[in-house]
């Protein structure tokens, strides 16, 4: 047998009329110009090389991926970027990886949360790496 629909109930108790619902504001419809995150990513690789080498880079990047970047700047001498930072979510959630074209060939930045201070970090340059 097939399901059979019952009438309502005509002395059910009928639900109290909800208030009309506040108009959404204009930025909740809006649609996020950065929906992944990238745009945020690159934003964190170029404010990471506008402070590098001063104290203030421990502000915007790891350990990790300070030592990383010494690392790649050690192997192929002092570059510079020709473009801005083109981002892609990165292989772990939460994670970017940021491509920098440069006079010496294409820099990888991983930026996410930084592993020694993930509750108030979550765009910071984490890796770097020949790419």
């Amino acid at each position: 047998g097939g399901a059979v629909a019952l009438p309502a109930d005509p002395d059910a108790p009928k639900p109290a009329d909800e208030p009309a619902a506040a108009a959404p504001d204009a930025a909740a419809d809006a649609v996020d110009p950065d929906p992944g995150g990238a745009v945020q990513a690159a934003a964190a690789v170029d404010a990471f090389l506008a402070v590098r080498g001063t104290e203030d880079e421990r502000a915007v990047s790891s350990a990790a991926g300070r030592a990383e970047l010494d690392t790649v700047i050690g192997s192929i001498g002092r570059s510079v970027p020709v473009s801005g930072p083109t981002c892609t979510t990165g292989p772990a959630t939460g994670t970017f990886t940021c491509v920098l074209p440069t006079d010496q060939g294409d820099l990888a930045f991983t930026v996410g949360p930084d592993v020694d201070d993930p509750a108030t970090s979550g765009f910071e340059v984490i890796g770097a790496a020949i790419a």
